[in-house]
């Protein structure tokens, strides 16, 4: 998939011409564990999910609907490895 930046449609638009939003991730260190950030559009689901492999995935937690423009997530308590993603709910 290529993708460009798209000014204005605020995403960007691959070869195709479709319109997407990016998801920029961010994490950052708290006590006991790590908080994950992330842009959103008002209104739009969000899900968090977590993989131990990369390829199975798993809800965590409840989906989320955005009230702002960015939302985050407290994960701790956990001491395996994993990695989280978090992905628009159609």
């Amino acid at each position: 998939l290529v993708t460009w930046s798209a000014f204005s449609t605020g995403g960007t638009i691959d070869v195709f011409g479709r319109s997407y939003d990016l998801i920029r991730v961010s994490i950052g260190n708290i006590s006991g564990g790590v908080r994950i950030s992330w842009n959103t559009r008002p209104g739009i689901r969000y899900q968090v999910q977590r993989s131990t492999d990369y390829r199975n995935w798993s809800n965590y937690g409840s989906s989320r609907v955005a009230t702002g423009y960015g939302d985050s997530i407290d994960i701790t308590g956990g001491s395996a490895f994993a990695v989280y993603r978090v992905v628009r709910v159609q």
